[in-house]
């Protein structure tokens, strides 16, 4: 039974632990989404405060409200000054009452001086009407002297003839002034196109000039071009000759290697043999082969260095002298290893043991320094191989790059040179154009002179005809020559009181 309700209890704590660790779950949960939408609003709102939509939407919210306060202010200016206006219209209206309020207590007049006054009005209109009537009278007077109408008359006549003359000279002067500014304005226009086709010549070659510059530099890009390509393929050669070089140098080491391997075999073979006079002259002929075999490797080298066209730096100096003096001393032993054959010939049986004893130990090691030498020779050889290998890499990968630099700036002056081919055609085309324009222009504006001027001379010429027919007809009846005349006056003049 206890166990029965411990198990029990304990499935009720399991329960209420499985719900606690979910519930714990569930709010940490919550509180990781809470975290995430927390932070999603906040870099949702930075974005859009950091964002350009954000920037004009507040940059116009500030200047619809700078406008908002502009517009109050000039609002509340308006009215303070609708208000002193209207107090200082308020204070002169007032001031307006007082005054004829005064006026009218201190301005009355008595009756006598307003009789007197209405007298001196009615004497001077009096007055007035008796002039008005005696020059009424003098005109009708000389209206009806015959006389005195005659003289009017001719002095009329001729004021009207004077004037028709001073009439033909104005519009005779305003012709020529007319025809003075008409040519005037035609130089004027005359220069201006002038100076227009100076313009456009000035700008038509400088677009040539441009062009033929243009046209230089893609010459010089292609003359680059062409130096590049030949540089590079200079260099390819070179490569090929250092490396059919380089391939030479290792066959020579490997035939070497195969030599003295053959050699050594040969010793082995004839190890056992006691004729030591013989083993002697062999080895000896041997040493001397391979010396000459030595000798004749560094002399072909050497007439490999010779051959080439190569600059003389400091380490192809070295590389020489190194392999003069390997030269020297080959030749050296070479020459040893003959002598040393002649003396092998004459020599006993005892006297070529000892020897062939004492010379073996020399051998080995006039060998190995040979070798030493050889293999010092060919490692500067190979080295200088390899840095010149490693130069003309680098060199051919400068001209590739020089070479595209090259392609891109022609490709950019071709493109340049359309342009500019394409401006000077359409400037050119736009240029005659415009003289077919103005041609045009010209023309028609020529031809519309011509027949406006034709009809004007026509019209002058028909009025001159009629001016000058009737002006005879009026001197004629004209006698009298008055230049003081003047016309009568008949309008109406003003009453003066």
């Amino acid at each position: 039974m206890n166990s029965g309700r411990r198990t029990a209890r304990q499935e009720e704590e399991l329960h209420v632990q499985r719900r606690n660790a979910e519930l714990r779950k569930q709010e940490q949960w919550s509180n990781v989404a809470q975290y995430f939408k927390t932070w999603d609003v906040k870099a949702s709102k930075y974005a859009y405060w950091t964002s350009p939509q954000y920037f004009q939407q507040s940059e116009e919210a500030r200047v619809e409200a700078e406008k908002r306060e502009k517009k109050k202010q000039t609002l509340t200016d308006r009215k303070e000054k609708l208000k002193r206006i209207l107090d200082s219209e308020q204070s002169i209206y007032e001031e307006e009452i007082k005054k004829l309020n005064r006026s009218g207590k201190s301005g009355w007049m008595p009756l006598e001086e307003l009789k007197y006054v209405n007298l001196e009005l009615k004497r001077r209109s009096e007055e007035s009407r008796k002039r008005e009537a005696e020059l009424l009278l003098y005109q009708r007077w000389k209206q009806e002297q015959p006389s005195l109408r005659d003289l009017e008359r001719r002095q009329h006549l001729e004021f009207m003839k004077m004037s028709w003359i001073d009439q033909v000279r104005e519009r005779e002067a305003t012709k020529e002034r007319q025809r003075e500014e008409e040519a005037l304005r035609a130089k004027e226009e005359e220069l201006k196109r002038k100076e227009e086709e100076r313009y456009e010549q000035l700008c038509k070659e400088r677009k040539l000039e441009e062009v033929k510059q243009t046209k230089q530099q893609m010459k010089q890009q292609m003359d680059a071009i062409e130096e590049s390509v030949k540089k590079y393929k200079e260099l390819e050669k070179q490569e090929a000759e250092e490396r059919k070089l380089q391939s030479e140098i290792e066959e020579m080491i490997t035939q070497r290697k195969l030599a003295e391997q053959k050699q050594a075999n040969k010793q082995l073979m004839s190890y056992w043999t006691r004729q030591y006079q013989l083993k002697l002259q062999k080895k000896a002929k041997e040493m001397e082969e391979e010396i000459a075999q030595d000798q004749k490797m560094l002399q072909r080298l050497e007439d490999e260095f010779n051959e080439e066209a190569r600059a003389k730096t400091e380490a192809r100096e070295i590389a020489k002298k190194e392999m003069k003096l390997a030269l020297r001393e080959l030749q050296t032993q070479r020459q040893r290893e003959l002598l040393r054959q002649k003396e092998y010939e004459h020599m006993f049986f005892e006297e070529a043991k000892r020897a062939w004893e004492v010379q073996e130990q020399k051998w080995a090691q006039e060998r190995q320094a040979r070798d030493r030498l050889m293999s010092q020779v060919l490692d500067v050889i190979k080295q200088q191989i390899e840095e010149k290998l490693k130069r003309n890499s680098n060199a051919r990968a400068e001209a590739l790059e020089d070479r595209e630099r090259l392609l891109k700036g022609m490709n950019q002056l071709y493109e340049q040179f359309n342009e500019q081919e394409q401006e000077v055609k359409q400037a050119q085309k736009q240029y005659r154009n415009q003289l077919d324009h103005q041609v045009t222009e010209n023309t028609c504006e020529k031809l519309r002179k011509a027949q406006e001027i034709a009809e004007e001379k026509l019209k002058w010429s028909q009025a001159e005809s009629e001016a000058e027919k009737r002006l005879v007809e009026e001197m004629e009846r004209l006698q009298l020559n008055n230049n003081n005349y003047k016309p009568k006056d008949f309008r109406r003049q003003r009453m003066k009181f």
